[in-house]
Protein backbone atom coordinates (compact mmCIF):
# COMPACT_ATOMS: atom_id res chain seq x y z
CA UNK A 1 0.00 0.00 0.00
CA UNK A 2 3.07 2.22 0.97
CA UNK A 3 4.44 2.07 -2.20
CA UNK A 4 1.51 2.74 -4.15
CA UNK A 5 0.82 5.28 -2.18
CA UNK A 6 4.10 6.95 -2.05
CA UNK A 7 4.15 7.18 -6.18
CA UNK A 8 0.99 8.62 -5.92
CA UNK A 9 2.52 11.73 -3.92
CA UNK A 10 6.00 12.57 -6.12
CA UNK A 11 9.47 11.44 -4.76
CA UNK A 12 10.20 15.08 -5.15
CA UNK A 13 7.51 15.82 -2.57
CA UNK A 14 8.84 15.97 0.87
CA UNK A 15 5.90 17.40 2.49
CA UNK A 16 4.12 14.30 1.10
CA UNK A 17 6.17 11.69 2.07
CA UNK A 18 6.36 12.90 5.62
CA UNK A 19 2.39 13.21 5.64
CA UNK A 20 2.27 9.61 4.52
CA UNK A 21 4.89 8.24 6.69
CA UNK A 22 3.21 10.57 9.85
CA UNK A 23 0.05 9.12 9.29
CA UNK A 24 1.27 5.04 8.67
CA UNK A 25 2.79 5.66 12.45
CA UNK A 26 -0.13 6.97 13.97
CA UNK A 27 -2.61 4.20 12.50
CA UNK A 28 0.43 1.66 14.09
CA UNK A 29 0.45 3.38 17.45
CA UNK A 30 -3.71 3.37 17.19
CA UNK A 31 -4.34 -0.02 16.56
CA UNK A 32 -1.79 -1.12 18.80
CA UNK A 33 -3.87 0.60 21.60
CA UNK A 34 -7.45 -0.86 19.97
CA UNK A 35 -9.59 -3.88 20.61
CA UNK A 36 -9.18 -6.69 17.72
CA UNK A 37 -12.81 -6.21 16.50
CA UNK A 38 -12.25 -2.16 16.27
CA UNK A 39 -9.66 -2.37 14.36
CA UNK A 40 -11.61 -4.75 11.76
CA UNK A 41 -14.65 -3.08 12.18
CA UNK A 42 -12.89 0.25 10.95
CA UNK A 43 -10.64 -1.44 8.15
CA UNK A 44 -14.31 -2.83 7.40
CA UNK A 45 -15.73 0.34 6.90
CA UNK A 46 -12.89 1.64 5.20
CA UNK A 47 -12.69 -1.00 2.56
CA UNK A 48 -16.38 -0.37 2.04
CA UNK A 49 -15.53 3.34 1.02
CA UNK A 50 -13.03 2.49 -1.07
CA UNK A 51 -15.28 0.67 -2.76
CA UNK A 52 -17.79 3.01 -3.09
CA UNK A 53 -15.81 5.23 -4.65
CA UNK A 54 -14.21 2.72 -7.40
CA UNK A 55 -17.69 1.89 -8.42
CA UNK A 56 -18.55 5.86 -8.89
CA UNK A 57 -15.42 6.31 -10.98
CA UNK A 58 -16.34 2.92 -12.98
CA UNK A 59 -19.99 4.33 -13.74
CA UNK A 60 -18.44 7.47 -15.07
CA UNK A 61 -15.87 6.37 -16.79
CA UNK A 62 -18.14 3.85 -18.70
CA UNK A 63 -18.91 5.93 -21.21
CA UNK A 64 -15.73 6.94 -22.38
CA UNK A 65 -14.93 3.09 -21.83
CA UNK A 66 -17.55 2.04 -24.45
CA UNK A 67 -16.33 5.08 -26.98
CA UNK A 68 -12.63 3.63 -26.62
CA UNK A 69 -13.59 0.29 -27.10
CA UNK A 70 -16.30 0.96 -30.44
CA UNK A 71 -12.99 2.87 -31.40
CA UNK A 72 -10.91 -0.57 -31.07
CA UNK A 73 -12.85 -3.02 -32.71
CA UNK A 74 -13.54 -0.58 -35.45
CA UNK A 75 -10.08 -0.98 -36.32
CA UNK A 76 -9.73 -4.37 -35.60
CA UNK A 77 -12.36 -4.67 -38.79
CA UNK A 78 -10.68 -2.70 -40.73
CA UNK A 79 -7.59 -5.18 -40.55
CA UNK A 80 -5.10 -2.79 -38.68
CA UNK A 81 -3.21 -2.90 -35.83
CA UNK A 82 -5.70 -0.78 -33.27
CA UNK A 83 -3.63 2.16 -32.60
CA UNK A 84 -5.03 4.95 -29.64
CA UNK A 85 -5.25 8.34 -30.69
CA UNK A 86 -5.48 11.03 -28.26
CA UNK A 87 -6.63 13.67 -30.49
CA UNK A 88 -9.50 11.75 -31.79
CA UNK A 89 -10.84 11.96 -27.82
CA UNK A 90 -11.27 15.52 -26.90
CA UNK A 91 -13.01 14.57 -24.08
CA UNK A 92 -10.06 13.07 -22.89
CA UNK A 93 -8.02 15.76 -22.86
CA UNK A 94 -7.21 16.54 -19.50
CA UNK A 95 -6.44 12.88 -18.41
CA UNK A 96 -4.01 11.73 -21.34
Amino acid sequence: MATSLASRVGTGNLAGFTALRLAALGMVVWESIQAVWTVFNVADALMRLMATINLIAIVLLSGTVAKLTKDYLAQREQGLVPTFKAKDFPEMHDIW
